[in-house]
């Protein structure tokens, strides 16, 4: 996964991430949101 990842920001370099798709923006999330806006937490 780590390769394709690599391969899409070489190709995309531009493209802006998003902050909750970091590590650091991981930790920061409240402990019962969901991962993916719209999914229920379980």
């Amino acid at each position: 996964m780590a390769q394709l990842e690599g391969e899409w920001l070489r190709r995309n370099p531009r493209r802006p991430v998003a902050a909750g798709r970091t590590r650091e923006g991981a930790r920061e999330r409240v402990g019962g949101e969901a991962a993916t806006p719209g999914t229920p937490a379980t």
